[in-house]
């Protein structure tokens, strides 16, 4: 790793001191770090150097975190008994008060609270794992419902279009299918 981590975690608005900072995770888009804080009592950070080959638009996509989630904040708020700090992403604003920077490589950064003792799956291999799954995917996509203004910045094109993917997923069918027919052919 090039980047200075140190020097990246310095330039947000963190609360506690840089310690460490290890690889995190197993995500295949971004690269991520645990920051570990000197201060016990202080929160811990994920640092991710943003992957700006495939979202092309950085501050568009941090503009879509902000709105999401400030919207779930803003509805937590008002539900007793919440966790902010667990039941939804706390994005740390930088010195310069965005929520990411840019370093000297041309690098894009982002830094959340990390959510300490948490789980999470890579596979759902039980029903009891889709049905939770589901119903917090549900709990997300209803307290969106009534997310104001104009639509979140299509981050990559088409990526959520089902229909777009169906028929991406038809044509590959019809080719694999004409290629096999023509080897039939052959015989």
């Amino acid at each position: 790793m090039d980047a200075d981590l140190k020097d990246i975690f310095d330039q947000f608005r963190a609360d506690g001191t840089f310690e460490s900072a290890v690889p995190y995770g197993n995500g295949h888009i971004h690269d991520t770090f645990l920051v570990i804080t000197n201060e016990k009592e202080k929160d811990d950070y994920i640092l991710q150097r943003l992957n700006n080959r495939i979202f092309k638009n950085i501050p568009q996509l941090q503009n879509n975190i902000e709105r999401v989630t400030g919207h779930l904040r803003s509805k937590l708020t008002a539900i007793p008994g919440s966790d902010l700090k667990r039941e939804c992403l706390n994005l740390v604003n930088s010195l310069d008060g965005k929520s990411w920077i840019v370093d000297k490589e041309k690098n894009y950064w982002r830094m959340y609270i990390f959510i300490s003792d948490h789980r999470s799956y890579n596979i759902v291999d039980s029903p009891d794992k889709a049905f939770e799954g589901g119903k917090a995917i549900g709990r997300f996509q209803a307290m969106l419902s009534d997310l104001d203004g104009e639509p979140l910045f299509e981050t990559i094109p088409w990526f959520h279009d089902i229909e777009k993917r169906l028929e991406t997923f038809y044509d590959k069918i019809k080719q694999i299918l004409s290629i096999v027919l023509n080897l039939l052919k052959m015989r």
